[in-house]
């Protein structure tokens, strides 16, 4: 086996070459086998959940795919796609990307039009100039056949697996599911494309925003 199989099936079974250290240093390794052991053998469900946000999983999912990637956000607030984490996010998107050939969508979701902002907008830019394509939602002005579904984030990676994250009252993300059974992730990629169709693209937004700041929108 390879080196990298064989430190798997080492984690799985809870096994792996001695820690040499001071106690604590051997204690948490202890106990890291053990969580990564559970979590590889959680994994052989179709699906599984965690406590919390899970980035790890988001990454790694990211790194595995190989024909699509389609991203649903909410989470338009700078101060994620400013943050640690949404920095290796994107760097993996844009490596599947440039690496692999691997398309990536993003559409985000606005509760209002008066999120459509400059803000938005250079978010929006910043993406894809990482060759990611981008498009907008304003929640209230879909139509009602379309607003009727669910507007949860996640992303769909290959048509094969959802990643999704579960909020709680206080819009917090409480839970990280991964989904592989079919019907479900079926539901999300068509969900996924359906708000695809009716979201709008970069230009548009550019558009919009101008509109917005103006006042001038819809009141022709």
């Amino acid at each position: 086996r390879s080196g990298g199989e064989a430190a798997g099936a080492e984690a799985a079974e809870g096994t792996g070459p001695p820690v040499e250290g001071p106690p604590l240093l051997r204690e948490f390794a202890r106990l890291e086998t053990e969580r990564v052991a559970r979590q590889v053998a959680e994994l052989a469900s179709p699906a599984v959940e965690c406590p919390g946000e899970n980035h790890e999983w988001l990454l790694s999912l990211t790194r595995a795919a190989e024909q699509s990637v389609r991203a649903i956000s909410t989470s338009v607030y700078l101060g994620f796609w400013n943050s640690e984490p949404a920095g290796r996010y994107l760097d993996a998107q844009h490596e599947a990307i440039t690496d692999r050939g691997v398309p990536v969508r993003r559409l985000f979701l606005v509760e209002r039009a008066a999120q459509l902002d400059d803000a938005l907008l250079r978010l929006c830019e910043e993406q894809e100039l990482l060759r990611i394509d981008v498009r907008v939602v304003v929640l209230p002005e879909l139509p009602p056949h379309l607003a009727r579904g669910t507007t949860c984030d996640g992303v769909v990676f290959d048509e094969e697996v959802s990643y999704e994250t579960v909020r709680d009252l206080r819009e917090v993300n409480a839970r990280t599911r991964i989904d592989a059974r079919p019907d479900h992730v079926r539901s999300r990629t068509r969900r996924f494309e359906e708000l695809w169709e009716a979201g709008m693209g970069l230009r548009e937004l550019e558009g919009r925003v101008d509109d917005e700041e103006d006042g001038t929108w819809m009141t022709g």
